[in-house]
């Protein structure tokens, strides 16, 4: 795979390493991110070898501690059966395909001979940033950035302080600031510190779905329910009131998940007496047509008030509780990045 996109996502071994989607919550939130933007995730050489050392390396030390934990117990218990380690060949294999993040449609850039070459003389001169510490692979990083640079728009993310300015620790070393200015021409060229800073941006385009269009939604999603309620009660939904949304991130780069907490009044036949409503549940948000689908909802109530003050739910309202259980060990995935909770009231 090549490099297509008009912009390009860099982030340095440590980040990369931290956003697997192993250890990090955003690994979800970095789909979103690189899909909205239309960007690709471009590796350099240096950083899938790195990654694919570090990850093979610290597998094969937890195989060992797991190993060397069962000879235990088997010696306490005279026997401990039911589990077989991985083969250094299926460890290096998955360390390989998650260095070249495929799960995230990465490209792995090859180093040519002069970015070779430059990173070499970068780091002889101890120009940076090989200025704090003899450190060859972060000029490799940094050369394969500027020729990234010379033909696409480049953000790049590094929390290594040998990137950063001795005066101003939260920005890029005034020295390669003024050399990647230099080669972006009419490019942008974007730095970031961290992880958080790079998702600010995605979080401030995220806006709320309307009330009205929630409200619309979700009594089309109840349907029959809303029916009986109507039946059952004798009231009908004003479809106005507070609406509370927890918008996070899905496996789906196009698709998020909204999570609703409802409060609404329905009202008699002559709008003279109101009962309280509460809906809570979550639904989906398609990015692509900005539309609302595949309504859960867990609780709805609507409440009419007895003559000792105390509220009773009507007859057709329900609250659904729900497990999930798994066989055996379930394989760690990234959870839910929250984008952001908005509280509004008509």
């Amino acid at each position: 795979m090549s490099v297509r996109a008009g912009e390009v996502l860099i982030l340095d071994t440590n980040t990369f390493i931290a956003e697997l989607g192993l250890t990090s919550r955003r690994g979800s939130a970095l789909k979103h991110y690189l899909s909205r933007r239309g960007m690709q995730l471009v590796l350099p050489e240096v950083i899938a070898e790195e990654c694919e050392k570090h990850l093979a390396r610290r597998a094969k030390k937890k195989r060992g501690a797991v190993e060397a934990n069962l000879q235990w117990l088997g010696r306490f218990c005279g026997k401990v059966g039911g589990w077989q380690s991985p083969t250094d060949e299926t460890i290096e294999k998955r360390a390989r395909a998650l260095a070249r993040a495929e799960h995230l449609g990465a490209v792995v850039v090859r180093e040519t001979f002069g970015v070779r070459s430059r990173a070499d003389s970068r780091h002889q001169s101890e120009q940076p940033p090989s200025h704090r510490k003899s450190q060859l692979s972060d000029c490799r990083i940094w050369e394969q950035c500027m020729e990234l640079l010379g033909r696409c728009h480049v953000v790049f993310v590094s929390g290594d302080r040998d990137f950063l300015g001795h005066c101003e620790p939260d920005r890029l070393h005034p020295a390669l600031r003024a050399e990647a200015e230099a080669i972006a021409g009419d490019r942008r060229w974007t730095f970031h510190r961290t992880m958080e800073c790079l998702l600010e941006e995605l979080r401030s385009e995220i806006q709320p779905v309307p009330d009205d269009v929630v409200f619309a939604f979700v009594y089309e999603s109840i349907a029959s329910v809303d029916e009986e309620l109507k039946s059952n009660s004798g009231y009908h939904p004003e479809g106005t009131g507070e609406v509370k949304q927890t918008l996070l991130t899905t496996d789906e780069p196009e698709v998020l998940e909204v999570r609703l907490e409802i409060t609404d009044r329905w009202l008699s036949a002559d709008s003279s007496t109101a009962m309280p409503f509460h809906l809570s549940g979550s639904c989906h948000y398609r990015l692509a047509d900005e539309t609302l689908c595949d309504l859960n909802a867990s609780n709805v109530k609507l409440f009419t008030q007895q003559p000792d003050g105390s509220l009773r739910a009507v007859q057709g309202s329900y609250v659904r509780l729900s497990a999930s259980f798994s066989a055996g060990v379930r394989p760690i995935r990234p959870e839910p990045e929250e984008l952001g909770t908005w509280v509004s009231t008509d």
